[in-house]
């Protein structure tokens, strides 16, 4: 995906700061015109052809730096699961809070409804294919150990993002992969 022009840059802000402001209701890009000092017809000719499109894009940027590493990662030679914490900790968490204020959004607003679905579809298949090149045989098979590993860091993600005021990024990665290590059962066991 190109870089975003200026223009574009006030619109998914606009269309953020509106869903954060309104959160169960519906966004327009007549709103978002107005928020963004914009006119509708230019957002349509020039930007984006409707809200979908808008959030296609911000989905977009999300993943383009998060897909392209993970990538680099499965073409190395995996053989053990450092690859996968090391990519998690100093790639996908300094990425994701670089983004927060638009994922606490996306997380905690009916703009887009299917976002986690999304997430899962998405970074499923990239673990999955991890798990794979690594050559583990797994009780539950690579598919649902993929599902599981994704909607467990989903489930640490979103609980740190989407808190009033997220844990600085140094602090949480520590807390991340440690939790990311334990089962659930270590939590109902684990002495305090």
């Amino acid at each position: 995906m190109a870089n975003l022009s200026e223009n574009q840059e006030k619109i998914i802000e606009a269309f953020l700061m509106l869903a954060r402001e309104n959160p169960n209701e519906k966004i327009t890009v007549q709103m978002i015109a107005d928020r963004a000092d914009l006119h509708r017809s230019t957002i349509y000719k020039y930007h984006f052809s409707n809200i979908e499109d808008i959030i296609r894009h911000i989905r977009q940027i999300l993943d383009k730096e998060l897909v392209e590493s993970f990538h680099q990662v499965l073409e190395k030679d995996i053989t053990d699961d450092s690859a996968l914490l090391d990519f998690i900790a100093n790639t996908l968490l300094p990425s994701l809070y670089h983004r927060r204020t638009w994922l606490k959004v996306l997380y905690t607003t009916d703009v887009d409804p299917t976002f986690e679905r999304y997430l899962l579809k998405s970074y499923s298949p990239l673990v999955e294919d991890y798990l794979n090149k690594l050559e583990k045989e797994t009780v539950i098979g690579s598919h649902f150990a993929a599902q599981v590993v994704v909607r467990e860091m989903l489930a640490l993600i979103s609980t740190w993002l989407t808190d009033d005021e997220p844990e600085p990024l140094s602090l949480f990665k520590k807390k991340f992969l440690t939790v990311f290590k334990m089962s659930p059962f270590d939590f109902l066991t684990i002495e305090h």
